[in-house]
């Protein structure tokens, strides 16, 4: 006998897991579980009693169904259990109290059956309703409901659960209310979504150094906690619920693509300071053994003045071993996850060619910081005769395009496809395990020209207003900002950070039009019904992918949350060992080629 509503199965799950916790607590399973399993019990029990707090009806019902309704309020009455769910308290209390009601509003005969409607949930070899069943779980409802709970009985997991900082946490939800995506969204479900961001940091905390080290960054950790909150925010918004492997493979990515961003400034920028073109022959050294497509033969990797085979026996060859490690994890973070693995091979070729161009345009935006801190005047950038349109559509080294390269594999890899769902979120997947090949993202010549159109826009405007954010950041870092382009010279919008925000405002318009038309094209190839809801679910999740990106463009006008190398931070000036002035024999060696490397 099975039940059709995944209500009932939430319900099921939260009664044993909330047991499981508690004789954890009491130490009748001691030493079961480290941090990060213990995280993991703790994500699914929040987001089962989340997910189904937020699928209340104005009505206090779940689906117009009595029976729905009851295993809602049996799952909500062991979330009055748990010490992770005790800021959502009044809000819990508030649905089982208008589902004690609706439920009540249900008449019964005099035998004490249930006369409401009898409903299909149960399926044997027929599908069944079972008046019984119904009545017999409205009274455990309200049983339960009633039932007075002592303080002692509120707490568990209390042994396991990582500590939540209230103060942080209205911190970061009065930020993200600020922001224009969620500046409707009632506070408490910021609430309940930071609170969920936060159970995932045992797990996040586990591997958040296995690709750079700390050395020579920011030992300000306060992104770890942000990151998190911005996946779970933008996954519960319009209730797409991502799942918990792929909402933990942004997170992980995120925390990689901010760490990139450091390193490439603090480490490996400062190590090939006079030798960019160095730098990046090492990239396309470590990258050539991820390779899955040759290069466009329209792009070379050094510019003319360059050398493919150029020697690095002029700088410290211990800090160019560092650099290529780091480098190295990085790619395989990326090229060696099981999604890209096991990708579509236009999907994997995507992939390998966006990490490229991002890091290349790490070493082309230091190069361009090389030439605004070489020319007499720094207001105006005009060694580089690049027109800041141009220089806005070939900017790179943002982490939206390496980012969208993975989504476009992650997405068709984990959504709709529980076999491989189930061994990501265990473990990564085993070595030697057979699963099957991805279908291609984009399935059609319109579906991927949309695509790589909306790649352009979304990352234009997290590059936008990131600068937005960090103009005077960037000034005192000495980093080529937009405003610095003499275009800004004159403004419509009567200010620099105004204009901006009008640019970005655009490109968030051309964002939305792409998208929709994206939608439209990918749902038109769909054969079978249950195709388009599979293509519906994957294009609900890519919605949660932009969200977030946009979100973060948001969050930069407000507060600024980039990185800062531990020299400028402390000091405020550049580096002793950074370049001052750059003769114009190094200024044009880095000048590397303008165009990144296009598809084939």
């Amino acid at each position: 006998m099975q039940n059709q509503s995944h209500l009932y199965s939430n319900m099921l799950m939260v009664q044993a897991l909330t047991d499981f916790l508690a004789a954890v607590d009491q130490g009748i399973l001691p030493s079961l579980m480290d941090k990060a399993e213990g995280a993991k019990v703790m994500v699914c029990l929040f987001q089962a009693c989340l997910r189904t707090l937020l699928g209340q009806h104005e009505d206090g019902s779940w689906n117009r169904s009595q029976e729905q309704t009851a295993y809602a309020v049996l799952t909500l009455t062991q979330a009055r259990r748990l010490s992770f769910c005790r800021h959502l308290q009044s809000e819990i209390y508030s649905a089982i109290g208008k589902a004690v009601a609706f439920i009540h509003g249900g008449n019964s005969t005099s035998l004490g059956v249930s006369a409401v409607p009898c409903e299909f949930l149960w399926t044997e070899k027929v599908s069944y309703a079972s008046p019984l069943l119904t009545e017999a779980y409205r009274i455990a409802a309200l049983k339960s409901a009633g039932s007075i709970l002592k303080a002692s009985d509120c707490e568990v997991g209390y042994s396991i659960a990582h500590k939540i900082n209230a103060n942080r946490m209205k911190q970061h939800v009065k930020l993200f209310q600020k922001t224009p995506l969620f500046t409707s969204l009632p506070e408490w479900q910021l609430r309940a979504s930071f609170i969920e961001g936060h159970l995932f940091l045992p797990i996040v905390n586990e591997h958040r150094l296995d690709v750079f080290p700390r050395k020579n960054m920011d030992p300000d950790d306060d992104y770890i906690g942000l990151i998190p909150f911005t996946w779970t925010a933008s996954s519960n918004k319009d209730m797409t619920f991502a799942s918990p492997a792929w909402l933990y493979a942004m997170m992980m990515v995120s925390v990689v693509d901010y760490q990139a961003d450091e390193f490439m400034e603090a480490v490996a920028g400062l190590e090939f300071a006079n030798d960019l073109p160095g730098l990046v022959y090492l990239i396309q050294d470590v990258l050539e053994p991820f390779k899955t497509e040759p290069a466009s033969p329209t792009t070379t990797l050094l510019g003319k003045s360059g050398n493919s085979s150029r020697s690095l026996e002029n700088s410290d060859m211990d800090g160019v071993a560092e650099v290529r490690a780091c480098l190295r994890r990085f790619a395989s973070f990326f090229l060696d996850h099981p999604a890209v693995r096991n990708a579509h091979e236009d999907d994997r070729a995507t992939a390998w060619r966006e990490v490229h161009n991002y890091l290349v345009a790490h070493v082309r935006h230091t190069a361009d910081n090389v030439r605004l801190n070489s020319q007499e005047q720094r207001k105006w950038y005009v060694s580089r005769k690049m027109p800041y349109y141009h220089w806005v559509q070939s900017n790179d080294d943002i982490a939206c395009p390496i980012t969208f390269g993975f989504v476009t594999c992650l997405v068709p890899y984990l959504v709709g496809n529980p076999k491989v769902e189930r061994a990501l979120i265990g473990a990564q997947c085993e070595a030697g395990a057979t699963l099957p090949k991805s279908d291609a993202s984009f399935d059609s010549v319109e579906a991927k020209y949309y695509a790589d159109d909306l790649c352009r826009h979304i990352t234009n405007v997290t590059r936008i207003y990131n600068d937005c954010g960090s103009i005077a950041r960037d000034a005192a870092e000495k980093n080529l900002n937009s405003v610095n382009f003499p275009e800004f010279a004159v403004t419509a919008s009567g200010s620099d950070r105004l204009a901006l925000c009008a640019l970005g405002e655009y490109e968030r318009a051309c964002c939305q039009v792409a998208f929709a038309q994206l939608e439209t094209a990918m749902l038109l190839t769909a054969a079978t019904s249950a195709e388009r809801a599979k293509k519906r679910r994957r294009l609900d999740v890519w919605q949660v992918f932009l969200n977030t990106a946009d979100l973060y463009g948001q969050i930069y006008v407000i507060r600024d949350f980039t990185a800062r190398s531990v020299h400028v931070r402390d000091t405020n000036i550049a580096s002793n060992t950074a370049p001052k002035y750059a003769p114009p024999s190094i200024v044009k060696a880095a000048v590397l080629d303008e165009t990144p490397i296009l598809a084939t």
